[in-house]
């Protein structure tokens, strides 16, 4: 098997119970599986009670078919763990909204709205009970 270096790049932060991702680059399944674990170790504290998620992807520019499966097993974890609500902020291309929908769950608790503003995601997250 090839190992590739990562593609892709990602930051990361938690404020009061919403965990906030930015999303940049073109990435690959290395890129994932850094990402998954930062974003385990990041959200591990919050599992337990509801938390949201600000998924900012206007500058990401797609995943590799290889990384949707850990995308889906990340999500599920999370929401297993208390994850409710996600607002995404994507200004454009439908392309990316569909690849990003592979990983919705179907737990009836768990809600995602896209956005093309950060400042409307906040409001509705705010709107849902989670501040920052």
């Amino acid at each position: 098997m090839t190992v590739f270096s990562p593609h892709g790049q990602y930051s990361m932060s938690v404020k009061n119970r919403v965990f906030m991702v930015k999303c940049s680059g073109a990435w690959n399944a290395e890129s994932m599986m850094l990402y998954s674990k930062a974003c385990f170790d990041k959200t591990a504290p919050l599992f337990g009670q509801p938390w949201a998620m600000l998924t900012d992807i206007r500058d990401w520019e797609l995943a590799t078919p290889d990384c949707e499966t850990p995308l889906k097993k990340l999500l599920h974890l999370g929401v297993k763990n208390g994850l409710c609500r996600e607002a995404v902020v994507n200004e454009q291309g439908v392309i990316k909204i569909k690849q990003f929908n592979i990983s919705m769950s179907d737990d009836p608790n768990f809600q995602r709205k896209f956005f093309t503003t950060v400042e409307d995601a906040l409001d509705w997250l705010s709107n849902e009970g989670f501040d920052i």
